[in-house]
């Protein structure tokens, strides 16, 4: 059900299964929500899910996991979060960043993706501005 922009599929695995009979509408139900949200599904489903989604709606994903169960989706996806704790380092050893607790991710997300923007868009601006402007030897 999708109440506030929010997906969660609990104990989708019937669903699931079904994926590649209906994968576009499922697809389209998800992008209509900010998060999206299954619980209780296998390892190959959450990678399935994942592919989905950057197939069909051509948007970046981004995956965080904390074990073993959660690699398929972390190399699947765009971005991988692997968070290090009780169940292993998996996770951590397969993602593209590794966070030692939960709590560390709001300030990933919030503050590096913030400067990572800022450094992006300096850039750009720097390379409109270097080969839109004349050169000395043009004039």
């Amino acid at each position: 059900m999708c109440i506030r922009d929010r997906l969660v599929l609990e104990e989708a695995s019937e669903v699931l299964e079904q994926l590649p009979t209906w994968q576009k509408d499922f697809v389209e139900m998800c992008g209509e929500c900010d998060v999206v949200l299954c619980c209780r599904v296998s390892p190959a489903q959450k990678a399935d899910i994942t592919q989905c989604v950057k197939s069909v709606l051509g948007k970046l994903t981004l995956a965080i996991g904390d074990g073993a169960n959660d690699v398929n989706m972390i190399l699947e996806a765009d971005v991988g979060v692997g968070i290090s704790g009780v169940e292993g380092t998996s996770a951590v050893n397969n993602a593209d960043y590794a966070l030692p607790q939960f709590k560390g991710l709001a300030r990933l997300m919030l503050v590096h993706g913030r400067l990572c923007y800022l450094r992006i868009t300096t850039l750009i601006c720097y390379f409109c501005l270097l080969y839109t402007s004349p050169s000395p030897r043009d004039s």
